[in-house]
């Protein structure tokens, strides 16, 4: 699977974590996973952890699309961690169509915690996934 992700309810933080090969599809995969999961409430915050990701399969295009869905609400927060360049680009293009959506509360960092940082979050939340 694509993504692992655990909801940290004390925290209101969806914590996701890809693996070494990452899509566009995996993004869409992801979403409707956490739709029919009843434990997520769309409000939460999110951090989407690519940092095990050594390639990336998407278009421009496909990243739009994934990028025109999502499963939390556009008030909710979303740190996306990408400590490489490559990673960093794609996290940046997807980040740059959620904003043309109206999702402002958007940033890519290089590490996860300086994601938590920004969120309000104790990292050793994150460490004991």
């Amino acid at each position: 699977m694509p993504f692992e992700y655990t909801i940290l309810a004390p925290q209101r933080v969806v914590y996701a974590r890809s693996t070494d090969r990452l899509s566009a599809s995996d993004i869409l995969t992801l979403i409707r996973r956490l739709r029919q999961d009843p434990a997520l409430n769309p409000d939460f915050d999110s951090i989407i952890d690519m940092t095990p990701t050594q390639s990336f399969e998407s278009t421009g295009d496909e990243i739009a699309k994934a990028a025109s869905d999502s499963a939390f609400s556009m008030t909710s927060r979303r740190a996306m961690v990408a400590p490489d360049s490559l990673g960093y680009g794609m996290a940046r293009i997807y980040a740059a169509y959620r904003e043309l959506r109206g999702q402002s509360a958007i940033q890519v960092f290089n590490d996860l915690r300086s994601a938590c940082a920004w969120l309000g979050i104790d990292p050793s939340a994150i460490a004991a996934v």
